[in-house]
Order: structure tokens, then C-alpha cells, then sequence
């Protein structure tokens, strides 16, 4: 009664604007907040005031009030925005959420010495949020498909409690009934706190157990598919309350479907939709080899569609849309994506779609921590925000091994407040921003720019088989032992780079600086290899050299699984095991990250100049197609 009383007095005659069921959410989350911080119950309640309705308003205000010893945060602002505003007065209070399982508390006393005080909460975009990448083996995997409910409710709290309002989940194929059974509660979890629920299924794609609108012969020869997919539309709408779709193209990443009637038939899904209050967006792939006279790159058939279907051009891995040198899926850079999204955003709802993490020998996996997730990603949303998206939705594969804070520095880009700051969550930490600016700085020039990325990262698959298309270009491990001048340049690339890396004891968190030593010891394991490599025919030398880089692969995996046994937050998920899914991928990523596998593997091609691509291969090709 106090608290309304007190917002009378302070906000006149607005009207109290707060649903219910986010009354209750907030409610119980913010009890939950004060119980881990172990201060009272009661410490801190909350209010909320609509602005009156003569008033266009994007901003809110936050008022902090003080009286007998508790605090009320009195929120006064567009409805839409409440959920986001009131934890951005948490945010300003000291309550830190890097991580779902991860908060930091500040204490009583500092909490009142912000009594008094007023914040402004600016969104940098009205829509921000985040695709948790089901395909792959993670966390969200057991949280959204393996009944550990549990997890998928933190990873909406922390969305929340992190100014994110946008939710994505990938639907996998054979799993409609249990998911939306299992995850009704979730999405009206998500619902209740002002949050966008979208469900990314595929147009025709067969690859990594999509779960696809249209089975391939209907798609191959397009018999009965206009039939087929106003079914499938309806039973997905029948069986689970999103908001939008969002629809991956192709019959695989790098195989399209037929162009003039994926253009039919993606508006024919945009009305469907609309008809039932809900919209489109369609996936912007990075890949280049899909190309038509008429309608050039298969990718971008949306711009011929009807407004009311949106788009998510992505790019991919650590890369920016400025980076000059981006060789991923037989590209150049993403220099033409930019052109894309800013041709398209006056015209349709345009979503930037980047990546904090990329999954199958790239950086998660292998593991290297690539810093370059901060500085990249900060760039981008500060440049997409000034050429005008209406917002950005990130991609993310894990927040395990220290990707949190690629993923929170990603979402703390929300407020205007901290956009285009590619240390904010290290800064609100309590790190030393020269200490890191350093680490960025270096790992910017030798990995991104030098092109060590090539180097450090491994090959998978794709890269090896003759007839695909690399994901990454590089020379191959197997390729150094008749391609000795570039077998030298990488050996002084990485003696230089080892030189000249900057130290990270200044580093507080124990976890991202183990994940950095790892990080380190991986260019240490590189060079040793290829110096074996290079002394193929001197057999002491060789076997000198391969001992060296086992003992450095024995001391990464003394600190990986430190980092295993004191930061896995998901001990009953089958992030760092091996486990029956209903993904493609028998081991979790973590699993592969531990073991040190790609190290593992390298060592073997080195020592017997291995050349088959499936040597020591993880992954089952027919699993990932069919």
C-alpha cells in the first residue's frame, strides 16, 4: 500500500501498467535476486507507471526511493519496454547477470548509496534477443528437448534480467509433440515478461535433423506443396504460441531449392502466418555458390518478396560486416551483407543475425577463446543501430568455457548506455580494461587480421573433402608436407605471435584466464606440430618435437578440466559427455573442448602424414545430411 501510495505522489495521474502475470514473474524473480544476494526480503519492491497516453515516449526512467530502510524502484515508461527497465534499475543498483547460473550481488550499503538518484533506460533497438542453436549439442538441447525444464527457465530469466525481449529455439525434427508439451510453461514464461517467442524451423532442409515445412521430393519437384505447407503451417500453429517464424532456405547450408518458387512460396508462409497475428523472417545465409541469373544469390530471394516478410542476415564466426578479410563460405568479407541490410531495412522488419560462437572445430569446440567476439559484435550493433535495423537477434552455440561473456557483453549492447563498448561486461566485472585491451588488441592482429585464426583453429569435414566447399579457407595440416614455404610462413607467424603475446595475469576471473592460458598452449601445440612437419625426415628431431606438443595438449587439459570441474554450471546436461539426442552429435561440445580431440588429431596427422579426411572423425556425415 506504501509503495502505492508513494507512486501516486511521485508519477500524479498515470495509469498502473503491469499485466499480471508479469506482476508475477517479476515478483518471483526479484525474491529469488534477493535471496542469492542474502539481503532481506523486503529490501527492494518495485512500481510501474505507464507514460500518459499524450506522451510518445521510447525511454523510461527509473526512480529510486528510499524510506525506512527499503528501496523502491518506481518505473515510469512505454509499457513495452517495463520488463527491460525495471532490470536496468537492477543493473544500476549493482545486480549483475553474466551468466543463467552466475549473479553478481552488491551489498546492502551499496545498494542505498544510489537512494535518491534517477537512471534512463534507452534501448538501442526494439527488438533484441537471442537464437539458442538446438542443432548443435548444448545446454539448451537437454533445457528445451530433455525435460531439464529448468535450464531452459533460466536462460529466459537471464534474456530478462539482460534487456532482451526476442527468444529463439531451434525445432528439431520428431520432437513437435514432446516440445511443445514440455515447453508450454516456458513460453508463456517468456510471454509474461514482454518477450518475443520465435520458432526457427527450415523451408526443405535435410541436413542436422531440421525440422522442415516441406519433406525434399515435394520440395525437389513441388507436387502438392502449397497443399503441404499450409498444413504443416497450421499444425505448428496449432501445437506451440510463437510469435514469428523464422525459416531457414535451402535443402542444405549450400544447396537451394527452386528460386521463383521458394519467392512463392515464402510469401505464401508470410500470409498463413499473418492471418493468425503472427509474421516471417527468413534467414539471410552467409554461403556464396548459390547463384541464378535472374535472381542472383539464392540467399537474398527475400528482397523480392512482400514487406511483411522479414529477413536475418548473418554472418558468421568472429567476423564483422567491416571486416575487410572474411574467407568463410567462399567469401571475401560480408561487405556485400551490409549493402543488403541497409537496402532492405527502410523496406521490411530487418534483423541483424551475427554469431558469439561457432561449434565443429572453429573456436568452442577446439577451444580457443577468441576475444574478438567483443570487439566484433560491439562494432556491428553500433553500426546496424545507425543504419537502421529494427533489430538484432544473436546466434549463439554455448555459453560454457567462458563464452558467457561473449554472450552478455553481446546483450548488455541493448541499452544505448553501453552500446559499442566491446568491454562493458568486463568492465562491470571489476577487469582492468587496459589489461584486456591488450589481449583484444593482439588477438585482433594475429588472429583476425594476420590470419592465425586459420592456423589455431582445425579443419573439419568440409574443409578436407575435395568436392565441398571449405567453411574456412586455409592450407591444410596434411597440405604443409609439400607446401614448405607456407609451412615456414606459419611457423614464423606463430613464433611472432608467441613473442609478442601480451600477458594476461592481470586477468581477475579464474575462468577466462584459464581459458586464455588454453588459449596460449593452443599456439604453442600448433607450432610444434608444424616444426615436426618441418623436420619430417630428421626422425629424433621429429619425435623431439611431437613429444613437446603432447606435453603442452597435457598441460591445456590439467586446465581444462579445472575448468570442467569448477565452472560447469550444467552438470546434468551433457555438455562435457556423451549422450543420446536428438541432435546429430553423439558428444557435447564441451566433451571435445576437454579432451583436447582436435589437438589429439593433428598430432596423428603430423606423425604419419595422415590424409584421409575421416581420420579420427567425430561426426557421422550421413547424420549431419540426413
Amino acid at each position: 500500500m506504501k509503495s502505492f501510495v508513494l507512486l501516486v505522489l511521485l508519477l500524479g495521474s498515470s495509469a498502473f501498467a503491469i499485466a499480471p502475470s508479469t506482476q508475477k514473474a517479476l515478483d518471483s524473480d526479484l525474491a529469488n535476486i534477493l535471496h542469492t544476494a542474502n539481503l532481506p526480503p523486503d529490501f527492494i519492491t518495485f512500481a510501474m507507471a505507464d507514460v500518459p497516453k499524450s506522451v510518445t515516449a521510447t525511454s523510461s526512467t527509473i526512480f529510486t526511493n528510499c524510506s525506512n530502510g527499503h528501496v523502491l524502484l518506481v518505473v515510469q515508461g512505454p509499457t513495452r519496454e517495463g520488463v527491460s527497465a525495471f532490470y536496468y534499475g537492477l543493473n544500476k543498483l549493482g545486480f549483475l547477470f553474466p551468466h543463467p547460473r552466475i549473479q553478481v550481488s552488491p551489498s546492502l550499503s551499496a545498494v542505498r548509496s544510489h537512494c535518491g538518484q534517477k537512471f534512463t533506460w534507452q534501448p538501442s533497438l526494439p527488438h533484441r534477443g537471442f537464437h539458442f542453436e538446438t542443432q548443435y549439442p548444448n545446454e539448451w538441447v537437454s533445457g528445451f528437448f530433455q525435460g531439464q525444464t529448468k535450464i531452459a527457465s533460466d536462460t529466459v530469466m537471464w534474456l530478462a534480467r539482460n534487456f532482451q525481449n526476442v527468444m529463439e529455439v531451434q525445432l528439431l525434427k520428431g520432437t513437435l509433440a514432446q516440445f511443445a508439451h514440455d515447453n508450454a510453461p516456458i513460453v508463456q514464461l517468456a510471454h509474461s515478461l514482454q518477450m518475443q517467442v520465435g520458432l526457427s524451423v527450415s523451408l526443405a532442409m535435410i541436413q542436422q535433423h531440421s525440422y522442415h515445412l516441406l519433406p525434399f521430393w515435394s520440395a525437389l519437384t513441388t507436387y502438392h506443396s502449397d497443399m503441404i505447407l499450409h498444413k504443416n503451417l497450421a499444425l505448428l500453429m496449432n501445437a506451440i504460441d510463437f510469435d514469428y517464424l523464422s525459416l531457414d532456405l535451402g535443402m542444405t547450408e549450400l544447396t537451394p531449392t527452386w528460386y521463383g518458387k521458394t519467392i512463392h512460396w515464402l510469401s505464401l508462409i508470410s500470409m498463413d502466418l499473418h492471418a493468425n497475428g503472427r509474421y516471417l523472417m527468413t534467414k539471410v545465409h552467409a554461403s556464396t555458390n548459390e547463384y541464378d541469373e535472374k535472381y542472383g544469390n539464392y540467399n537474398f530471394l527475400p528482397q523480392y518478396c512482400p514487406p511483411e516478410v522479414g529477413i536475418l542476415p548473418h554472418t558468421v564466426m568472429f567476423y564483422g560486416l567491416l571486416d575487410e578479410t572474411a574467407p568463410v563460405y567462399g567469401r571475401k568479407n560480408f561487405m556485400d551483407m551490409d549493402r543488403f541490410i541497409a537496402e532492405q531495412a527502410p523496406k521490411r522488419k530487418t534483423w541483424y543475425y551475427p554469431e558469439t560462437s561457432y561449434f565443429i572445430g572453429m573456436d568452442l569446440d577446439v577451444p580457443i577463446f577468441l576475444t574478438d567476439y567483443l570487439r566484433a559484435r560491439a562494432q556491428d550493433y553500433k553500426h546496424v543501430v545507425q543504419i537502421g535495423v529494427d533489430g538484432i537477434l544473436d546466434f549463439t552455440s554455448g555459453q560454457e568455457l567462458g563464452y558467457w561473456l561473449f554472450d552478455w557483453n553481446m546483450a548488455l549492447q541493448a541499452s544505448r548506455e553501453y552500446l559499442g563498448d566491446e568491454t562493458i561486461g568486463l568492465k562491470l566485472l571489476g577487469e582492468d580494461p587496459t589489461v584486456w585491451k591488450k589481449i583484444l588488441d593482439f588477438q585482433t592482429h594475429y588472429f583476425k587480421y594476420k590470419q592465425l585464426i586459420a592456423v589455431l583453429s582445425t579443419s573439419n569435414l568440409f574443409d578436407e573433402l575435395p568436392f565441398a566447399q571449405p567453411v574456412h579457407r586455409r592450407i591444410l595440416l596434411r597440405s604443409l608436407f609439400h607446401r614448405e614455404s607456407h609451412l615456414e610462413y606459419e611457423i614464423a607467424l606463430l613464433k611472432e605471435a608467441l613473442h609478442n603475446e601480451p600477458s594476461f595475469q592481470g586477468v581477475k576471473s579464474v575462468e577466462l584466464r584459464r581459458m586464455l592460458q588454453v588459449t596460449s598452449l593452443r599456439m604453442q601445440s600448433a607450432l610444434d606440430i608444424r616444426e615436426a612437419i618441418e623436420h619430417w625426415r630428421d626422425h629424433t628431431k621429429r619425435i623431439s618435437w611431437l613429444n613437446q606438443a603432447s606435453q603442452i595438449r597435457t598441460s591445456a587439459s590439467g586446465i581444462m578440466h579445472l575448468v570442467m570441474a569448477d565452472d560447469s554450471r550444467y552438470p546434468s546436461s551433457f555438455v562435457f559427455g556423451e549422450s543420446s539426442n536428438p541432435t546429430s552429435y553423439k558428444y557435447g561440445y564441451g566433451w571435445a573442448a576437454t579432451h583436447l580431440y582436435y589437438w589429439e588429431r593433428e598430432e596423428h596427422i603430423a606423425a604419419d602424414r595422415i590424409t584421409n579426411p575421416f581420420f579420427m572423425n567425430l561426426y557421422n556425415p550421413f547424420s549431419l545430411v540426413f
